[in-house]
């Protein structure tokens, strides 16, 4: 599944990029890329228990450790992991944050996983040389997230059910076995929030759009 691919490729993009001697070169360059080695290498970790706390999600036995969370830099750790999979597409990621309370109470295995998983469709599906466009807003007690692409799109006969397991759109020709947006569905559920499918950017491709409570301090989980 892409939840350890995207790592892994981005892992192997960096270590293409230090072998480049105009890299190697520039010691500020070599340290991006191995920061970004490293964040990658701890996400694959934080992926494997994500993966075995979704089996006991369906055992009803998961126990949720809900932390209180700013999106906007949450929202930017993942960006910049999946900076280097766009640009090897040719592809920019645009960020729109007109949010003003960006703070959530969820557990911090999940929550990364949910933004990893829709970023990365984004990135694969999206048109080559595109852009995607990742915003964060306020509805009146919860925050919206929408990452949109620009790419073909799902047509509206599949859309119904996108979000069951091993169900793959019949345009996406990436490998993959059809359980990232499964995933992203059943952790936001219980983040006690919703997802749906809309038409992305310019009426092209698709935008998901997440809806999360906002914290105002009166709860905790």
């Amino acid at each position: 599944t892409h939840e350890f691919k995207t790592p892994i490729a981005t892992i192997r993009l960096a270590a293409d990029a230090l072998s480049n001697p105009a890299v190697a070169s520039q010691s500020d360059k070599v340290n991006y890329y191995s920061d970004i080695i490293k964040e990658e290498n701890e996400r694959m970790n934080s992926h494997v228990e994500s993966i075995l706390n979704m089996a006991l999600f369906d055992k009803n036995q998961f126990i949720p450790n809900p932390q209180v969370t700013d999106l906007h830099e949450l929202l930017n750790q993942v960006i910049k992991s999946m900076q280097l999979q766009a640009g090897a597409r040719g592809g920019t990621i645009a960020t729109k944050f007109s949010a003003k309370n960006v703070y959530v109470s969820a557990d911090l295995q999940f929550l990364p996983v949910v933004f990893m998983n829709l970023i990365d469709n984004a990135v694969r599906y999206g048109r080559e040389g595109g852009q995607l466009a990742v915003t964060l807003q306020n509805s009146p007690d919860h925050i919206t997230l929408i990452v949109a692409d620009d790419g073909p799109g799902i047509p509206e006969t599949e859309r119904a059910n996108i979000f069951e397991r091993f169900v793959r759109g019949s345009g996406q020709d990436s490998p993959g076995a059809g359980l990232g947006l499964a995933i992203v569905k059943q952790a936001v559920q219980r983040l006690r929030g919703s997802v749906q499918i809309e038409t992305g950017l310019d009426g092209r491709g698709v935008a998901f759009v997440v809806w999360i409570p906002s914290w105002r301090g009166d709860w905790h989980r």
